[in-house]
C-alpha cells in the first residue's frame, strides 16, 4: 500500500530527488510494508488480547496490518470494528481444540491431520501471495508451524512470536526438542514474551541476532491507580487471581489459601475471575465443590468471564496469581501493578522479570510483591495474611509497582521492539525494501 506524507518547509529549503514541492510543502510517496498477523484461534485470551494491542498501537505509517484468523470468536469482532482488515479461514477444530498436553509424534503424524494442515498451509501460502505481504508474523505455537511453513512456500519472511515456554515442564519432551529445532530453521525471527520463554528455546548463531525480547505491556489508559484503602479484619477486602480456569493457573491452591485464613478474615473476599476454554469444566466443578467442603461459599466468588478486568482489579486490595507451572510472562500480573495493586505470586518462569520481590519477614527497597514456592498452600496463605495485616506496605507495594508497570511495560514499548525486528527483517535482504527516512530538517509532520 502508498501513503503520501507530506512535510512543511520553510521557503528556501532545497528539494530532495523525488519529492514533489507544493507551495510550502513536500510530497514524499512511501509504501508500506504489509504485516500480515496469523493467530490459530480467534477466542479472547492472553495472547489474543496481546495480538489485538500490537496490532491497534501499529505506526500506519509504515505498516499496513491484515489479520488472518482460523476461527470466529471475540478477536476478530473487535478488529473489523476498528476497520482493520480481518480474514477468517477456518481450520478444522481436530487442530485448533488440540491441547497441548495431548500432543505427541503419533499425533502430529496422523494422516488425515496431515492432510488436513497441508491443505491449509496452501491455503494461507496463496493468500500471502495475493496480498503481497512483506513479512508474516504468528502469534501461537500452532501458528508458528502453520504460519511458518506457509510463509517459506509464499517464499516471504516470517517472524514466530513464541508466548510458551518451549520446555519440558510444559510441552512433552519430543514436541519440545522438535519445536526448538524448528525454531532455528523455519522462521527468519523470533520474538519472546520474556527472558525466560527465549532461553527455552536455546537459539544459537545467526538466530540469536535476530530474535527480540518483547514484554506484553498494557494501555496505561485503561489501568490506573485508586487510593489504597488501610484495612482490618473487620473489613471488607478483596483478594482477586484471574486466569483461565485450568489446573496448571492453580486456583485450587488459591481456594486452599483461603480456607487457612479466612477464619481470621471473616470478611474477606476471594474472588476467581476466569472460565475453562478447553475442555476443562471437570476441573471447575471441582473448584465449587472444594469451596463447599470448606464452607466458603460466602467468601469465595467464582466472577467467570469478564471484559471489565481493569475495574475489577482496581477495586480489589491484594491480586494474586498462583500458577503451577513456570509462566512463560504474566501479563495479567502486569495489569495488576499498573492498577496499582500489591502481587503475591508463585516464584518461577519470567515472574522475576515482572515482581521485585521482598519476602514475609523482610521488606526489600522496590519491592512490588510478595514470589512465594509453586504448590505451597501455606506459604501462599502466609503472605496473603502478612499483606493483610500490614496495609501500609502493600500500599507501597501496589506504588512501587505502578511505577515499575510505567517505566518497563507499556504497550507503546512492545510495539517498538517488535516494530524494531520488523525493520531488521523487511530492511535487508532479497526479500526487502528501502524504508524513506524523513527530511533532516524539514520541520513537523502535517
Amino acid at each position: 500500500m502508498t501513503r503520501l506524507k507530506l512535510y512543511r518547509l520553510p521557503p528556501i529549503s532545497p528539494l530532495r530527488n523525488g519529492s514533489v514541492r507544493k507551495g510550502h510543502c513536500v510530497m514524499e510517496v512511501i509504501k508500506t510494508q504489509t504485516i500480515l498477523f496469523f493467530n490459530h484461534t480467534a477466542k479472547w485470551s492472553g495472547g489474543e488480547i496481546s495480538l489485538f494491542g500490537l496490532v491497534v498501537n501499529l505506526d500506519r505509517l509504515r505498516y499496513t496490518p491484515l489479520v488472518v484468523l482460523a476461527g470466529e470468536g471475540k478477536l476478530a469482532e473487535r478488529l473489523q470494528a476498528l476497520n482493520i482488515e480481518t480474514i477468517v479461514l477456518p481450520l478444522t477444530p481436530d487442530i485448533v481444540e488440540a491441547r497441548k498436553e495431548a500432543l505427541g509424534l503419533k499425533s502430529l503424524l496422523n494422516p488425515m491431520r496431515l492432510l488436513r494442515g497441508g491443505k491449509y498451509v496452501l491455503r494461507l501460502a496463496r493468500l500471502i501471495r495475493k496480498h503481497k505481504v512483506d513479512l508474516v508474523h504468528c502469534n501461537s505455537l500452532k501458528s508458528d508451524l502453520i504460519g511458518g511453513a506457509a510463509a517459506k512456500l509464499a517464499r516471504v519472511p516470517c517472524v514466530w512470536h513464541v508466548r510458551d515456554r518451549i520446555d519440558e515442564d510444559y510441552l512433552p519432551s519430543r514436541i519440545a526438542r522438535s519445536f526448538r529445532f524448528l525454531a532455528r530453521h523455519l522462521p527468519t525471527g523470533i520474538l519472546a514474551n520474556s527472558k525466560s520463554t527465549l532461553q527455552t528455546l536455546q537459539l544459537s548463531g545467526s538466530m540469536s541476532s535476530r530474535s527480540r525480547v518483547a514484554h506484553p505491556g498494557v494501555s496505561l489508559r485503561e489501568y490506573s491507580p485508586l487510593p489504597f484503602l488501610q484495612g482490618t479484619p473487620n473489613d471488607r477486602q478483596r483478594l482477586i487471581l484471574v486466569g483461565r480456569i485450568t489446573p496448571w493457573k492453580g486456583q485450587d491452591v488459591f481456594i486452599e489459601a483461603a480456607a487457612q485464613i479466612a477464619p481470621r478474615w471473616p470478611k474477606a473476599l476471594f474472588q476467581i475471575v476466569g472460565v475453562p476454554m478447553f475442555g476443562e469444566e471437570d476441573y471447575e466443578r471441582g473448584l465449587h465443590e472444594q469451596v463447599k467442603r470448606h464452607g466458603l461459599e460466602a467468601q469465595v466468588e467464582f466472577v467467570g468471564f469478564s471484559d471489565k478486568i481493569p475495574d475489577l482489579l482496581q477495586k480489589a486490595d491484594i491480586f494474586v496469581h498462583a500458577s503451577k507451572l513456570g509462566e512463560p510472562f504474566g501479563k495479567v500480573i502486569v495489569e495488576a501493578m499498573a492498577c496499582g495493586k500489591p502481587v503475591i505470586a508463585t516464584d518461577g518462569g519470567a515472574l522475576r522479570e515482572i515482581v521485585i520481590p521482598g519476602s514475609v519477614t523482610e521488606v526489600q527497597k522496590g519491592e512490588t510483591g510478595l514470589l512465594v514456592p509453586m504448590n505451597s498452600v501455606e506459604e501462599m496463605a502466609n503472605a496473603m495474611e502478612a499483606l493483610l495485616l500490614d496495609s501500609a506496605r502493600a500500599a507501597l507495594m501496589g506504588k512501587n509497582g505502578r511505577c515499575r508497570a510505567e517505566q518497563l511495560f507499556t504497550v507503546e514499548a512492545t510495539t517498538k521492539e517488535v516494530e524494531d525486528l520488523f525493520d531488521l527483517l523487511t530492511v535487508r535482504g532479497r526479500h526487502r525494501k528501502q524504508i524513506p527516512r524523513k527530511p533532516k530538517s524539514y520541520g513537523a509532520l502535517l
